[in-house]
């Protein structure tokens, strides 16, 4: 009468188990076990063909000898751990002399699942093997768990970029400013296309540099250049929505083509120098507004001197 556990099911069908040993005979008798479980079972007697067997079928579970011929089984269990195509496999080391305490730690430390001391017999290798493939379902439904979610988060986090930009350019497309219409000034891509496009590229150069200063941490000429386009955006009477509608532009443009985490970086690097540049604008006005209140009858000039009528 078979008391065994039922055999672990997996999605596409049974389990792939690699036996592991140089001993013919008992790869054979665990072959033959096995498969009449329903498993899957391919047999090798070498370290390198278990290497190359592993990277080919990439098995559920590997019971693999620690007293090999050619590599040794604790060498073979960190190779296989250490490679993407093969990582995921349970590893098991199994061993009739090497049983003792420091043995099964330097298993684990090898990378190894689980441990399994020989000889064994056939229906409490079959209970293991149930186990050990158990214990793989729990951890495959995991990752298949972690990785459906973050790419959701991923695709989420995406979709909100996107929206952060699509907001950046309804608000630099909006109404025109109250200040705007009473000065029959326009958006400065409409009144002045050229200079604005000088400025777009000059933002462009900023945006690039700020992102790659953030990343290697290197000196660069952000806040000098920041300071300087402040000063030409006074200069020609930009207001809030040409700011935005220069950082939107400027943003798109850099973003283009680039990879998803470059681009995202470039979003979030672009906030804070927006806020700068937005800063400094809004610092050009206050100080024209103070040089006026002090002398009223100075007018700045476009090259930002103060002269008198």
């Amino acid at each position: 009468m078979n008391n065994s556990a039922p055999r672990p099911v997996f999605k596409d069908g049974t389990a792939d188990i690699l036996v592991v040993d140089d001993d013919a005979t008992i790869t054979a008798g665990s072959a033959r076990l096995l498969a009449r479980e329903g498993y899957t079972v391919t047999q090798v007697h070498s370290g390198e063909e278990a290497l190359r067997r592993a990277q080919q079928q990439q098995p559920d579970l590997i019971l693999l000898d620690v007293m090999l011929p050619d590599i040794d089984g604790l060498e073979v269990c960190r190779q296989i751990k250490a490679d993407p195509r093969t990582s995921s496999a349970f590893v098991v080391l199994c061993s009739a002399l090497r049983t003792d305490g420091d043995s099964v730690v330097q298993g684990i430390a090898a990378g190894a699942d689980g441990y399994l001391s020989r000889p064994v017999d056939n229906r409490e290798l079959l209970a293991r093997v149930h186990a050990y493939l158990r214990h793989k379902i729990t951890i495959d439904d995991l990752r298949d768990s972690e990785r459906h979610w973050r790419e959701q988060f991923e695709r989420e986090r995406q979709a909100s970029y996107d929206a952060e930009i699509r907001a950046l350019g309804d608000s630099a497309a909006g109404t025109v400013p109250m200040s705007a219409r009473v000065l029959g000034v326009g958006p400065l891509s409409e009144t002045a296309p050229a200079a604005f496009a000088e400025l777009q590229a000059a933002y462009q150069s900023l945006l690039r540099n700020a992102l790659e200063q953030r990343i290697f941490r290197i000196e660069n000429v952000v806040t000098i250049g920041l300071r300087d386009l402040a000063e030409r955006l006074f200069r020609t009477r930009a207001g809030a929505r040409d700011v935005t509608e220069l950082h939107y532009r400027a943003l798109s443009a850099c973003a283009a083509g680039e990879a998803p985490g470059r681009a995202r970086a470039l979003m979030e690097t672009g906030r804070l120098t927006l806020i700068e540049l937005m800063g400094r604008v809004l610092n050009a006005y206050r100080s024209r507004n103070l040089a006026i209140r002090r002398h009223p009858d100075a007018v700045l000039s476009p090259t930002g001197k103060n002269t008198h009528e």
